[in-house]
């Protein structure tokens, strides 16, 4: 629970019932994921945020958990190069709550992914500032929502991940879309020694069409960088490019 809250900012009850207790028989999952989380709270390792996922009625499946500043320390026992920016729990607004639990589902939905497949696993996530790449020599820093490494027995996927919530204006997407392709343009290497392709995610169709819209006007090398789904495709999508690329020919 203590790496996983590392890996990401934020899970949701029902969000750590799936990743870290799917092996427990679904009649007793959820009172072992609340007397688990309920001791990492009591040692002071967790905190709980004060908004719900659901309301007041949402019950504990709906409490949001977080590292707390102990849970950090302890982990960094392990591994202090891991240390993050943030060393303690807050609320944020809800916004930004939205987007980092819409973050945390793409985690624990590949994570799923690679425990029903014998072909694709996840290799790498990565969100904030953990995912941010800076091109040597250049003064333009790359901050994707997460960076995300799927990996087949023969093939790796590098993917930058931009969860789009529709809260920002067609002149700041354009200009996002423009740091990508300018970046994809250079031939510089990016993490993992190659240039991520960016998944676009959006919360609806319209959002979606013009999205692709804006693609579409630019130079040919952007449809091949970038793809746009909608936010409950996106473990389905990286799949199927991965295993698209794991069935061509040699």
């Amino acid at each position: 629970m203590l790496a996983a809250l590392r890996t990401v900012l934020v899970l949701s009850g029902i969000q750590a019932e799936r990743l870290l207790f799917d092996e427990i028989a679904e009649s007793a999952r959820a009172r072992i994921r609340r007397r688990v989380l309920g001791r990492l709270i009591a040692l002071g390792l967790v905190e709980t945020l004060e908004r719900r996922v659901g309301g007041v009625r949402a019950g504990s499946g709906g409490l949001i958990y977080a590292l707390s500043g102990g849970g950090h320390r302890l982990l960094d026992l392990d591994d202090p190069r891991e240390s993050p920016r943030r060393r303690s729990a807050y609320t944020p607004g809800p916004l930004f709550l939205a987007h980092a639990l819409a973050i945390s589902e793409v985690y624990v939905s590949l994570v799923e992914l690679g425990r029903a497949s014998d072909l694709i696993r996840l290799a790498r996530f990565a969100v904030e500032a953990a995912a941010r790449f800076e091109p040597p020599g250049s003064d333009v820093v790359l901050r994707p929502d997460g960076l995300a490494v799927l990996a087949s027995p023969d093939v790796e996927d590098v993917w930058w991940l931009e969860i789009d919530r529709g809260t920002e204006s067609q002149p700041r997407l354009q200009a996002m879309l423009r740091r990508y392709l300018a970046f994809a343009e250079s031939g510089v290497p990016g993490p993992g020694g190659v240039v991520p392709r960016v998944l676009i995610s959006v919360t609806s169709e319209e959002r979606a069409r013009a999205v692709r819209g804006l693609i579409r006007r630019m130079p040919p090398l952007a449809s091949e960088l970038f793809v746009v789904c909608q936010e409950p495709e996106i473990a389905a999508v990286l799949a199927a490019e991965l295993l698209d690329e794991v069935r061509e020919p040699p």
